[in-house]
């Protein structure tokens, strides 16, 4: 029988594992030694300097003439603006007629608005017309425009 503390001994192992385990342990130790190569960075090349040309501006002997003011276009005629216009129906009445040139003066109502107008062939001082004012609001209008359309 076996003594117990047999057991706890540590057999002894064969020699080939010996070798073998050996071996490994030298590889692995062999690889972890081994230094590894330096790779230095290849050196920067110098910048190569060029020399900057040298150039000589010539003096001016002639004074630069002075430069003339540009010729202006032409004025193109400008189409007609688009003109608002305030219209109103009333009564226009023939204040007075003057002959040169023949206009006459009308009130118009409503508003008792005072305009210049062509006095029509039938019509004297007093008579009343139906009649439409327009009135300029915006853009390059005439004057208030009165258009009469008949006799009261």
């Amino acid at each position: 029988m076996q003594h117990p503390s047999d057991r706890l001994r540590p057999r002894p192992m064969p020699a080939f594992r010996v070798s073998v385990t050996l071996a490994i342990s030298l590889a692995i130790t062999a690889c972890a030694s081994r230094p590894e190569p330096s790779v230095e960075p290849d050196p920067e090349p110098e910048p190569v300097l060029q020399p900057i040309p040298h150039i000589v501006i010539p003096k001016q002997t002639q004074p630069e003439p002075e430069p003339q003011p540009p010729k202006a276009a032409p004025e193109k005629e400008q189409p007609p603006g688009v003109c608002a216009w305030s219209k109103t129906r009333g009564i226009a009445t023939l204040l007075a007629v003057k002959t040169e040139p023949p206009r006459g003066t009308w009130q118009f109502f409503p508003g008792d608005k005072v305009v210049f107008h062509a006095v029509p062939d039938e019509a004297s001082p007093g008579d009343e017309f139906k009649a439409l004012l327009q009135t300029p609001m915006s853009g390059p209008c005439d004057d208030t425009r009165l258009v009469l359309f008949g006799p009261v």
